[in-house]
């Protein structure tokens, strides 16, 4: 009986530390701009969000999902050349959706999580180029090209 009720205090400290946790990363980090901003700061705590870029030059996205998830939907944006996601992920997840003919480089690190960039290596000189700061720590972010209509 004392170690099922070990196992329950324990589970109820975690469970109040990660509360806690989602409860200071929305209070720290700020989160601004729209979907036609150029620059945006986007934070999922403890909750999902979406986010279509609709902006005539996009220079800069921030995103940071704890214990949540976030979808960034790029395919009505139109970036300026040398564009940067800095995008972070603590046990959540992050989606990126964007144009298969954008160049895409990707800089990652993850600790028991990944970075997936499912984009195809871009040829072509002139197509602009976004650049992807990517970390995850027990999370993901997952980069793809989406169908252009």
């Amino acid at each position: 009986m004392r170690i099922v009720k070990r196992v329950l205090i324990g589970y109820a400290l975690v469970a109040v530390s990660a509360v806690i946790a989602g409860l200071v990363v929305r209070r720290v980090v700020p989160e601004f701009g729209d979907e036609s901003d150029d620059v945006v700061s986007l934070v999922a705590a403890m909750g999902g969000r979406s986010f279509a870029g609709r902006s005539d030059a996009l220079r800069s996205v921030d995103a940071v999902a704890c214990m949540g998830g976030i979808e960034i939907d790029l395919m009505q944006a139109q970036i300026v050349d040398g564009a940067r996601l800095r995008l972070h992920a603590v046990m959540g997840g992050i989606q990126v959706t964007v144009p298969s003919g954008w160049r895409v480089t990707v800089v990652s690190r993850s600790v028991m999580g990944g970075v997936d960039n499912t984009m195809a290596p871009g040829t072509d000189a002139e197509a602009p180029l976004l650049v992807v700061e990517a970390s995850a720590i027990m999370g993901g972010i997952d980069i793809r090209p989406g169908d252009k209509a």
